[in-house]
């Protein structure tokens, strides 16, 4: 596991810049402002591009292969029935210990992002652990029953972690209105520093979709 997390980590470090809104339209130039900035982030996290956080992990199971693929969300075109859409990104990684995190914003038509959220629970239930072959040995990720945080009531958090609780992933997806906010992380002791991101991302995605818009 930490060859795939140090694979993502290598990829942030080469990368080394900071968030980024990846379409021209009034829609995304507004949304940048729902990601987070470097400044808002738990101390020793610096900047890097928008990545797949759990880029290289193959588990065995169909289900978990399929939870990645939804959770793991890059582009518009990640994501089922949609082709473009505004959107706006934020990547952070830690050296020691070792994490990758990306947080995703898109703006997509009219129920997609609570249908993007739905598929996300089934494959959560299909996918109580995560087993990945390597060639040095097999990686086994259980899932680990989230917490019941207030300010992410409605949203959807998802832990896995190895019995040492020494590497995990963590995912917390929400559906605000039309917009999907992704938040990813890969690395060590993650489920909390992943939710308290995301709360924060919540409060500034519902922000600016309760500004005025332009005159």
């Amino acid at each position: 596991m930490w060859r795939i997390v140090g694979g993502a980590l290598l990829a942030t470090l080469l990368a080394g810049c900071g968030a980024e809104a990846s379409s021209s339209r009034p829609a995304a130039v507004s949304m940048s402002g729902a990601v987070l900035s470097g400044a808002e982030m738990p101390p020793g996290f610096l900047a890097a591009d928008n990545q797949r956080v759990f880029e290289g992990m193959e588990p065995v199971d169909p289900d978990c292969v399929r939870l990645l693929q939804l959770a793991d969300v890059q582009a518009p075109r990640d994501i089922r029935g949609v082709e473009d859409a505004p959107q706006a990104h934020a990547a952070f990684y830690r050296a020691s210990p070792v994490v990758s995190l990306a947080e995703h914003v898109f703006r997509l038509p009219s129920g997609r992002a609570a249908r993007h959220v739905a598929e996300m629970r089934r494959a959560t239930v299909r996918c109580p652990r995560i087993e990945v072959e390597t060639a040095e040995g097999d990686i086994r990720l259980r899932r680990i029953d989230a917490r019941r945080v207030k300010a992410l009531r409605n949203a959807l958090a998802v832990h896995y972690a190895d019995a040492q609780g020494r590497v995990g992933l963590s995912v917390v997806m929400a559906a605000v209105g039309d917009d999907l906010l992704v938040v990813d992380a890969a690395g060590s002791g993650m489920a909390r520093v992943t939710e308290q991101v995301a709360i924060k991302a919540l409060t500034k995605l519902r922000g600016v979709r309760a500004a005025p818009g332009p005159s």
